[in-house]
C-alpha cells in the first residue's frame, strides 16, 4: 500500500500516520477487515485539502500481525481522527482516499456501511489472549560494560518513560487515549525488553525510527546513544537488526 498527500502535517498527524499505513497493509491481506474499516472511515468527515502528491511509503513496523490488533488499532485510530478532527486532517486525508477507491466484493448483498464500532458490531473480535505488547530499549554495549546494574536502572527507566510520556502529550494527557499497545504498557503490567547493541546498529536504528515516523527517544552517554523504541511499534524493527537480549 501506497498514498500520498499534501496537508500539513501536526505532532499528532506524524504519530498517526504510520499506523494509519500499517492498517492499509494489513488490509489488503484481509477482505472482512478491509470492508469493515472502509466502513467505518466512511462514517467520518472528510478533512479539507484532499490534493494528493508525495508518495508515503508503508512501514513494515507498525503493520498488525492479527485480525484482533488491527481491530483494535482501528477502533483507537477511529476514535483519535473522531475526537480530534484539527489535529488529524492529514491521516484523515489519506484514510479517506483509500476507502474511496476502496472496492467491496461484487456480491456482498447487505453489506456493512453505516456500522458504527468496527469489531464488536462485525464479530470479528475474538477472545483469544495476545501476546503482550513489549516496549524496546536498545543500549549502546560499550555503555552496558561500563554501567553498574543501578546506573543502567536509572538509563532504562529515562529512556522507557521518556517515549510513553511523548505519547501522553499527544494524547492530551490522558492514557486512555494512547495507542492500544502503550495503553496496555501505562495501564497493565509494563512489559520492557532490554538489547545491546553495537553504535552502528544504534545509528541505524535511530534513522529507521526518525524515517518511519515511529515513536521513539533517544538519550546519549558521552558520545554513546541510546533509544527507546513505543510498545506501538512491532517486534519486526529490533528483528531486523543483531542484537543481544539482556535478561
Amino acid at each position: 500500500m501506497s498514498t500520498s498527500t499534501t496537508t500539513f502535517k501536526t505532532a499528532l498527524d506524524s504519530f498517526l500516520l504510520p499506523h494509519a499505513i500499517g492498517l492499509l497493509e494489513y488490509a489488503e491481506e484481509d477482505r472482512l477487515f478491509a470492508d469493515s474499516l472502509a466502513a467505518l472511515i466512511n462514517q467520518l468527515p472528510e478533512a479539507s485539502g484532499r490534493s494528493l502528491i508525495q508518495s508515503i511509503p508503508p512501514t513494515p513496523f507498525t503493520t498488525p500481525s492479527t485480525q484482533n490488533e488491527a481491530v483494535e488499532i482501528a477502533a483507537w485510530l477511529y476514535h483519535q481522527l473522531s475526537d480530534m478532527p484539527t489535529r488529524t486532517r492529514h491521516t484523515n486525508t489519506v484514510m479517506h482516499t483509500w476507502a474511496s477507491e476502496f472496492q467491496s466484493p461484487q456480491d456482498l448483498v447487505l453489506g456493512i456501511v453505516g456500522v458504527a464500532i468496527i469489531g464488536p458490531t462485525l464479530g470479528l473480535i475474538k477472545s483469544k489472549k495476545k501476546k503482550k505488547s513489549a516496549l524496546k530499549v536498545i543500549v549502546d554495549r560499550r555503555t552496558i560494560a561500563k554501567q553498574s546494574p543501578a546506573s543502567l536502572a536509572t538509563l532504562t527507566h529515562t529512556l522507557s518513560h521518556g517515549v510513553v510520556r511523548q505519547e501522553i502529550q499527544l494524547a492530551g494527557g490522558n492514557v486512555y487515549n494512547l495507542h492500544p499497545h502503550s495503553a496496555e504498557w501505562c495501564l497493565d503490567e509494563p512489559y520492557t525488553t532490554l538489547y545491546t547493541a553495537n553504535p552502528s546498529e544504534i545509528t541505524h536504528i535511530i534513522r529507521t525510527a526518525n524515517d518511519d515516523n515511529l515513536s521513539h527517544f533517544t538519550a546519549s552517554s558521552g558520545a554513546n546513544s541510546h533509544i527507546a523504541l513505543s510498545p506501538s511499534v512491532n517486534d519486526n524493527l529490533v528483528d531486523s537488526f543483531v542484537l543481544e537480549e539482556i535478561k
